[in-house]
């Protein structure tokens, strides 16, 4: 299985036009986009989004440590980490984000639930 994750990784790599540095950054914002589309009436979309990420980028390196390894090489710990801090680096600053803006709209909802007699001040339709 190592094997075979690993040449796919390689004819991605060969295929894309990017660093093994930006496929990482790229397909970890990929799949936290995908998996919000997928999950986009969840309350949780977010970190559901984030958790998904996270393990698909601890697969990939379990998997790389795995290859080394059966290899024989040295695992490369560093690269393992500078990795995992590409990938995640977007999932986590859009996931921190998307959390805030959602505890804000769901406080403003509440409040406007709360106040059902005063009128509309904002300008959206009601």
């Amino acid at each position: 299985m190592t094997d075979t994750f690993y040449h796919f990784k390689s004819a991605l790599n060969a295929l894309l036009p990017f660093t093994a540095d930006a496929l990482h950054v790229h397909v970890g914002l990929f799949v936290f986009i995908v998996v919000l589309a997928v999950v986009r009436n969840d309350s949780r979309r977010f970190a559901i989004a984030f958790g998904i990420v996270l393990a698909v980028c601890l697969a990939n390196e379990l998997l790389d440590v795995l290859y080394d390894l059966r290899a024989g090489n040295a695992v490369r710990w560093r690269n393992g980490v500078k990795d995992t801090m590409n990938t995640m680096l977007w999932p986590t600053v859009w996931a921190v984000i998307g959390a805030q803006l959602h505890r804000r709209k769901a406080a403003a909802d509440s409040a406007k639930a709360a106040r059902p007699g005063l009128p509309h001040l904002s300008g959206e339709p009601e």
